[in-house]
């Protein structure tokens, strides 16, 4: 079976943002934003979702893919 170039970008791409949302959801994370926004964003989850989508944003954006 022959990977196709668009299966090959999707698995590319599956494997980038699992590698993000794996950094972004370890403890170590979660204590180096623990004094980011401290009194507007009480939940680290979603601080931490922002910052998904802020990143999965800029690089959609930098592949142009939007």
């Amino acid at each position: 079976m022959k990977i196709t170039p668009v299966q090959k970008e999707i698995m590319l791409d599956s494997l980038m943002y699992s590698t993000l949302f794996y950094i972004l959801a370890s403890p170590k994370m979660y204590s180096m934003t623990a004094g980011v926004l401290p009194k507007m964003a009480k939940d680290r989850v979603f601080l931490h979702a922002l910052v998904f989508l802020l990143v999965y944003v800029l690089i959609q954006k930098m592949t142009k893919r939007f």
